[in-house]
């Protein structure tokens, strides 16, 4: 079986690189292509811990006679669109859809192209809704798997953690707006907890970031930057409570791209038995049962109370860290490869 894989943002190695890696995990007796400079291929195997060694990398054919000479050679083809979408000959093809910003353009020459693509996979029944509203197709969810981190057991302290890049646009992490929040808790008598922010800072965003900083000054806020994927497990260990904001002060209807499309952050935290509370919008509530296996919020009251019953209250807390790191598990790489082989062979 011959495997084809696209993916422009191969060389931004974010979270839909560490995805269509995945998928190509699930395809390992196949002879696996990917378009794109193998240097890339090579960082993210240290980046995500993926394999990568079997995979051929190739140019991705700019000239359309022989893009389609090339495609016609694989049985199945995913692409992972940038908003753009293009026939394809080769005999399954498979549109992956990160996101609303990445959703063709519902017009007539895109509905003639997607006649070409079987399948469209997403990460969340929240993506296959909006996919469904925008382009009348069938949008198939698939999770975004988590690799099985158990490691050695960590006492658990009175930290706070949230993940997610300092970037200003999109779906934004909103930390200048946890920091607020979390200095209210600060200033109403929670003083014995410090606040934990690790993310990386995207182009461009260094005056966001300088921002942030600023705000954290004076009260027990934590923000890293450069953490290595050990310190970031050490630290969701740790952690007692794992906040998460995306979509908050947002018109999701207006602007759906704003909410988190799916949340691995949540679920590499709940992993790690630290209790998700996070935005009830988007992806979140798909992954989160309100008072079960963490607790979702809408307005920030709510998160604050919310944060104050899980550190009171340590009985509440162990029972649904044990919950959320039970409900966790269900999202390995085995269930993901399971998944999307139905997902393939359905009619």
């Amino acid at each position: 079986m011959t495997v084809g894989i696209y993916d422009p943002y191969l060389h931004i190695l974010g979270g839909a690189e560490r995805y269509i890696l995945s998928i190509a995990q699930c395809h390992k007796n196949a002879n696996l292509t990917v378009f794109g400079e193998e240097k890339y291929s090579k960082l993210a195997a240290i980046k995500f811990g993926i394999p990568t060694a079997h995979i051929k990398c190739v140019a991705w054919p700019k000239d359309r006679n022989k893009r389609r000479q090339i495609l016609s050679q694989f049985d199945l083809f995913y692409y992972v669109t940038d908003g753009s979408i293009f026939l394809t000959n080769a005999k399954k093809n498979i549109l992956i859809i990160q996101s609303p910003s990445h959703i063709p353009q519902h017009i007539l020459l895109n509905r003639v192209k997607l006649l070409s693509w079987q399948r469209i996979i997403c990460y969340s029944q929240y993506m296959a809704k909006i996919i469904g509203g925008r382009l009348q197709k069938k949008a198939m969810p698939l999770f975004v798997p988590v690799a099985n981190t158990p490691g050695t057991e960590v006492k658990k302290e009175n930290i706070i953690l949230s993940v997610g890049r300092f970037f200003p646009h999109l779906h934004n992490k909103k930390q200048l707006e946890m920091i607020s929040i979390f200095k209210e808790l600060y200033s109403e008598g929670l003083k014995d907890t410090t606040f934990y922010l690790v993310g990386s800072i995207d182009p461009g965003a260094q005056g966001l970031f300088d921002t942030i900083n600023q705000a954290a000054q004076g009260f027990p806020i934590k923000l890293i930057t450069n953490a290595t994927y050990e310190e970031l497990l050490e630290l969701y260990r740790k952690a007692k409570i794992y906040w998460h904001a995306t979509g908050f002060g947002e018109d999701l209807l207006l602007n759906p791209e704003r909410a988190e499309h799916f949340g691995v952050s949540t679920i590499e935290a709940m992993q790690q038995a630290s209790v998700p509370v996070v935005f009830a919008g988007g992806g979140q509530v798909e992954i989160v049962n309100n008072g079960e296996n963490g607790f979702t919020w809408l307005k920030k009251e709510e998160l604050k109370k919310y944060t104050r019953e899980l550190i009171k209250n340590e009985s509440l807390r162990l029972r649904m860290a044990v919950k959320a790191q039970t409900s966790a598990g269900l999202y390995n790489k085995h269930a993901f490869c399971e998944e999307l082989h139905e997902i393939l062979e359905n009619k």
